[in-house]
Order: C-alpha cells, then sequence, then structure tokens
C-alpha cells in the first residue's frame, strides 16, 4: 500500500477548505482538471503544499495540480517508481529524510484501493471514511525539467489499524484538520520525533473512521486505460460465496 487511490469533484470542493484554512484564496479548479477514480503510480496527481513566497516572506497555501506520484530526486538511479515512504524510515533513510524535514504535504482523496487474497485471487477493496475526506500525508521533492520545475511526490504509510488492517498490513498516514497547519508548515522541523507522534495519532483516529468493501476488477489494469472518470468504478459488488 498505497498503490492506487481516487480523487473527483468532492475532492475539488474540498480543496477550498485546504487553502481558506492556512492561506490565500486561489483558483483551484483549472478548466482541465478531471476526475481520476484510479491514480495509479508516476500519474500526476493534486497535492497541497505551504510555501515562502520568496518577494515578501509571507506564507502561502498552494495547490500543485500536476505532481507526480513518484519521488524520485536528480540523484536516485533505481528505475522503479518510489511511491511509498515508510513512516519508521523517514528519520533514517537518505532518500526520504531531507524532505520529511522540510517538504511536507498533503494529498486529498476520496478513498483509496488495496487487494485481498481471496480463493487465490487478488479482489481490489475502496477504502475510505464514512466521516469525511482523507487527507493522506506525503513529502515532495522538486526536479528541474528543462526550463521547469517537477514536483514529485510519496505517500507516507504506517502499519494498518481497524478496517483497513483486514485488507492490508500497511496503509497511508493520514491527517486530521487540526494537523494540516503543523505538517504543511515551511520550515524544517525542530523536533522530528514530535512530527511523527503527530502523525501516527492523527492517522489512528482517522482509521477508526474507515470502512471497506470490494469493487470491480476493472481497475487492475491500468494499460487498458477504461474511462478512469466513470464513477462507476467506485460502485461496490457482490462477492461470489461459493
Amino acid at each position: 500500500m498505497c498503490g492506487r487511490f481516487a480523487i473527483d469533484g468532492k475532492v475539488n470542493e474540498a480543496i477550498s477548505d485546504y487553502v481558506h484554512a492556512g492561506g490565500k484564496p486561489q483558483d483551484w479548479r483549472p478548466s482541465d482538471w478531471a476526475a481520476n477514480y484510479n491514480v495509479a503510480p508516476t500519474n500526476p496527481s493534486v497535492i497541497i503544499r505551504d510555501r515562502v513566497d520568496d518577494d515578501t516572506g509571507e506564507i502561502g497555501r498552494e495547490v500543485d495540480w500536476d505532481a507526480i506520484w513518484d519521488f524520485r530526486p536528480p540523484w536516485l538511479k533505481t528505475p522503479a517508481p518510489q511511491i511509498n515512504a515508510r513512516i519508521e524510515n523517514l528519520t533514517s533513510s537518505n532518500l526520504w529524510k531531507k524532505s520529511f524535514i522540510g517538504r511536507r504535504a498533503i494529498v486529498p482523496m476520496l478513498g483509496y484501493y488495496e487487494w485481498k487474497t481471496i480463493a487465490g485471487k487478488k479482489q481490489p477493496y475502496f477504502i475510505h471514511s464514512d466521516a469525511d475526506l482523507l487527507s493522506a500525508a506525503c513529502i515532495y521533492v522538486p526536479v528541474k525539467s528543462g526550463d521547469d520545475w517537477d514536483v514529485r511526490f510519496a505517500i507516507i504509510t504506517r502499519e494498518a489499524r481497524d478496517a483497513s488492517g483486514e485488507i492490508h498490513d500497511r496503509m497511508p498516514a493520514f491527517l486530521t484538520p487540526e494537523t494540516w497547519d503543523t505538517w504543511l508548515a515551511p520550515n524544517d522541523l525542530a523536533e522530528p520525533a514530535e512530527a511523527l507522534e503527530m502523525l501516527k495519532a492523527s492517522s489512528e483516529q482517522v482509521a477508526s473512521t474507515i470502512t471497506t468493501y470490494p469493487v470491480s476488477k476493472a481497475i487492475n489494469n491500468v494499460r487498458a486505460r477504461p474511462e478512469w472518470d466513470d464513477p462507476a468504478l467506485l460502485e461496490p459488488i457482490q462477492l461470489d460465496e461459493s
């Protein structure tokens, strides 16, 4: 986990909450923004981050609409996508440590998918919160791309709890609204251990609100590319008990 997640119009509407909660209002819906019910590794997605304005020194909350789900500093040689950062390694791994200390963000999502082996076959489940949309903690790295910059991110994961743990042993580390400002603050962490404890506590709180249900295997094959903006992908299915 986490290998796929879903964003839709509700996520788009929620972005106004992220922005207004900690910074300047923005035009947060570009004309080409579209729902994607099967965001896969290396796909672009929305992340929220706080940044310091180079000219004014003021902190503003920004929406990156095309951040790439593949954390890839320029020095990284492995071709494998780096999509998940284990919470246990954030302060010890050279890959994650610098961004955990100073480049933290949020991935808003409707929910995510995980697979459970049933009768020898992998069955996808949609995992979401009955209480609200989910705010997954992530870290990011800016990477020079021609004359521009790419923002590349990885979702932080932890040991799964409650309903999530019944499907898979890992889950994203989620944030509650009360922790957004602390997590997004664009300064280097003075106490990384305290930030980790906050993240663990908030994700456990969110985990208690999570429910799951099986969905169609249509989401399995990313290369087939069905209509990923079709909300039918989220419809629960009845499993064959035979």
